[in-house]
């Protein structure tokens, strides 16, 4: 198995963190799926039937690096699972935000004394020098007899969808109702995005106006 990919773009950087971070904040454990095409986090419900995912994220490789080079567990089954904790992927990505003259950053998987995930960030220094900084990220290389227990998600066949407003603007709403309920209720409709908690002391709602909703064949 090999796996090497190189990112250069700084915004293809900044989003491949943001990712990450976010999934860290939802999984302690996380499979990173390697495949020529396409890489996947995916988290999985220990709780629920059948293990069924709580988190599916896909991201195409040829979007996010310049460079990309994998070779699978063998010719007919082209892919590489690891498990993994994303906070320790989180943390030395996370360490980029600061500079924005980041250089280069490389994924690779290595085996020091046991499988890793090896980050390697390039960052300009003085005198036109360059420096760089490692680190190892603790893997486990999942049997290709397990692989049946990460199978993608069916998803139903909706009609209709919403566009939803400036996720910031939700986030900072979402964080403040999970202080009042751990459950919030989400509707649209009539070009309304709604959030609302409802308690036995408490009800508020939120409305976003001037959503656009969309079905299969053009805008409602």
């Amino acid at each position: 198995m090999k796996f090497r990919a190189k990112m250069i773009e700084l915004l293809c950087i900044r989003q491949f963190t943001n990712i990450v971070t976010t999934i860290a904040k939802i999984a302690k454990m996380c499979t990173l799926r390697i495949t020529p095409e396409k890489i996947y986090f995916i988290a999985l419900d220990e709780k629920a039937i059948r293990g069924m995912p709580t988190l599916w994220c896909v991201l195409k490789q040829a979007h996010f690096f310049n460079e990309y080079n994998m070779v699978g567990v063998s010719e007919t089954h082209n892919e590489i699972y690891l498990s993994f904790s994303p906070d320790m992927l989180a943390k030395p990505l996370n360490s980029l935000k600061p500079s924005p003259a980041t250089k280069s950053v490389k994924i690779k998987l290595t085996n020091k004394q046991s499988p890793c995930l090896t980050i390697e960030i390039e960052l300009p220094s003085s005198l036109s020098l360059t420096r760089q900084c490692v680190h190892d990220i603790p893997v486990s290389v999942i049997p290709r007899r397990e692989w049946a227990t990460y199978p993608e998600p069916e998803y139903q066949h909706f009609d209709i969808g919403a566009r939803l407003p400036n996720l910031k603007l939700v986030k900072n709403v979402v964080e403040r109702m999970k202080t009042m309920s751990p459950n919030i209720d989400i509707s649209a409709g009539n070009g309304t995005f709604t959030l609302t908690i409802e308690t036995d002391t408490v009800s508020v709602s939120t409305h976003f106006k001037g959503v656009l909703m969309e079905n299969i064949e053009g805008k409602l």
